[in-house]
């Protein structure tokens, strides 16, 4: 368990920094949307709580059910936390572009990029069944060898890690970007200009998006939210908008073919015959209010 306890110590220390972005920008006198701050700290709690008592049981489970088709078994030992964090981060990767380019698993990433300001407590706003999703890169990590419970503690570490990059106080720092993700780097990432768009999607190391042509350097300031995604005013509606809208454009599509690229296709396709079928008829439930 002491590997958890590491992983604990460096979450308190990093939503330390969280507190201290709050802090700077009141003392200094910097405008702040506290709005959005709100939202993040609002959505964490549920989504901590299911993680706790949810989406990690469930996904510890899996391994452990699968942990018998391992192709190999790697010893225990501590100089193995540097390939798994580089595997882990590396799976990080191909997992987070498989949720900005399959709608299914952008319905619970768009919660993340829902905000319209970049700060430390941005890192916190996740769907409350991201959690879930997790296991995809876990059970990569698994068949190659790595043990479940290190595993979990490696993808923590990953995300964790994030924390510090989801500013707009830090400038370009562009030789430590040559390997790792930096708060610029980043920044492009949740940018909505044209040429930012499904860039930089690296969670520590810069090198993934180089080698497979995702990469872009900031070079402008990024306008931060979801294409074409209203802002909305409580973490009910920023947690479930998108799943309503998958939902409501599975129904009213006319055949096989369409309703599996909504489901499964990029999050921006639509049929030919039907450009103004932008979830036409979304619900409108009382928390799908935007501001």
């Amino acid at each position: 368990m002491n590997e958890f306890s590491q992983v604990a110590g460096l979450a308190w220390i990093l939503s330390g920094l969280a507190v201290a972005d709050v802090l700077y920008d009141r003392i200094t006198g910097r405008k702040r949307d506290y709005r959005e701050t709100f939202i993040d700290l609002a959505i964490l709690v549920p989504h901590d709580l299911i993680a706790r008592f949810g989406s990690h049981a469930v996904n510890f489970m899996i391994l452990l059910w699968l942990e018998p088709l391992q192709l190999i078994k790697l010893p225990s030992s501590g100089w193995l936390w540097i390939p798994l964090i580089v595997a882990a981060d590396f799976c990080y990767y191909w997992f987070h572009r498989l949720s900005h380019r399959c709608r299914l698993f952008w319905a619970n990433h768009v919660v993340h990029h829902s905000s319209t300001q970049l700060y430390f407590t941005t890192a916190l706003r996740m769907s409350w069944f991201d959690g879930f999703g997790f296991v995809i890169p876990a059970v990569v990590l698994l068949l190659v060898g790595f043990d479940p419970v290190r595993i979990g503690a490696g993808i923590r570490f990953v995300l964790i890690w994030q924390i510090m990059n989801h500013t707009d106080k830090v400038g370009r720092l562009p030789l430590l970007e040559k390997i790792f993700v930096t708060p610029s780097f980043h920044r492009v990432h949740h940018g909505l200009n044209e040429h930012y768009l499904d860039k930089n999607y690296g969670a520590i190391f810069s090198f993934w998006d180089r080698l497979f042509g995702t990469y872009e350097p900031e070079k402008e300031t990024p306008v931060f939210g979801a294409k074409g995604l209203k802002p909305y005013v409580n973490p009910i509606g920023v947690n479930f908008h998108e799943h309503l809208r998958l939902l409501s454009d599975f129904k009213n599509s006319k055949t096989l073919r369409e309703r599996f690229l909504r489901v499964f296709g990029p999050p921006e396709w639509q049929p030919e015959s039907s450009a103004e079928s932008k979830s036409k008829a979304l619900p409108r439930w009382p928390f799908l209010r935007s501001s």
